[in-house]
């Protein structure tokens, strides 16, 4: 825990940069792996006016893609992952994906697969529903083959960070 001085600093801080009635954040604040303070101001949702809470779930998007590249770095420095490998010496779900693809196309946004969230949505989820990582593993082994060669070109994927995460 913080000392209340210091989590009523904090309580302020928030309270500042965001107004209630405003899309919200949430901040925690660690130390070795244990919690000392959470907080969250403002909302979940603009339509609703659903009031953001420490508990409120988030998909995690676009936050986590640089940090699965760094992830992705220090094992290729440890030599524990490969740049030129196809994802699936270390995922055997993704055998079936283009023989040409690499981590580093997936790294790139070149991979040439299709976005889960788009093919999600096209096999009728919604997007207020819950999406797991088995959700998007799923769509991803349902999805039509790529489209385009990996590496050819450069498309937004979601799907790339999903598997690099898993790797």
């Amino acid at each position: 825990m913080l000392p209340p001085k210091t989590a009523r600093a904090f309580e302020v801080i928030l309270a500042r940069t965001v107004r209630a009635d405003e899309p919200g954040i949430t901040v925690g604040i660690s130390r070795h792996g244990r919690l000392l303070w959470r907080g969250a101001r403002g909302l979940s949702n603009l339509e609703t006016h659903a009031a953001l809470t420490t508990r409120t779930p988030f998909r995690i998007c676009s936050i986590s893609k640089q940090f699965a590249c760094a992830l992705v770095m220090r094992e290729v420095a440890m030599g524990r992952i490969a740049l030129d490998a196809h994802p699936s010496r270390y995922l055997p779900w993704t055998k079936g994906m283009d023989r040409a693809l690499t981590i580093a196309h997936l790294m790139q946004n070149k991979s040439g697969l299709r976005d889960q969230w788009v093919l999600a949505m096209m096999m009728g989820a919604t997007a207020t529903q819950p999406f797991t990582l088995d959700d998007g593993i799923n769509v991803n082994c349902r999805a039509p083959e790529s489209m385009f060669a990996p590496g050819s070109q450069n498309l937004y994927c979601n799907a790339n960070f999903e598997i690099l995460g898993q790797v």
